[in-house]
């Protein structure tokens, strides 16, 4: 039975969102809230978050989404690690994986937590990533 254990530092990043136009700078333009969750705890079998994504821009950005098991290494810089059937990024499942967010509006974007084994003692990690095309205009 799975009751009051942790996953620390459940990360959300925003990574990919490079869009460079001469006449549009600052780049950029997007956002997450919250930025970051963290000792979330999981009593019962199942925890359910949501997160906003927010498109400041004037054009719409499609996003998809993905999910890595990390760490840092020696220089305390992200790194991404395989899946296990421990690791954290096995049990989490987003809704949706892909949306297109319209010119200065916001999306919902919905992850559960659901091990599929009892968890291990300790420290589980994983990142979500949003992602759009990296786009150069000149």
């Amino acid at each position: 039975m799975m009751k009051g254990w942790s996953v620390a530092a459940l990360l959300v990043g925003f990574f990919g969102f490079l869009t460079l136009h001469a006449s549009e700078l600052p780049v950029g333009q997007v956002g997450v809230s919250p930025s970051i969750f963290e000792e979330v705890r999981l009593e019962g079998n199942e925890l359910n978050k949501t997160m906003r994504f927010f498109n400041f821009k004037d054009k719409p950005v499609s996003v998809r989404v993905t999910v890595h098991n990390w760490t840092t290494d020696h220089n305390n810089r992200i790194e991404l690690l395989s899946p296990d059937p421990q690791s954290l990024d096995q049990w989490i499942v987003v809704n949706p994986l892909r949306f297109t967010v319209p010119a200065r509006k916001s999306h919902v974007v919905r992850f559960s937590i659901r091990p599929r084994e009892e968890p291990s003692s300790g420290e589980h990690r994983a990142i979500i990533y949003f992602r759009a095309p990296l786009r150069i205009d000149f």
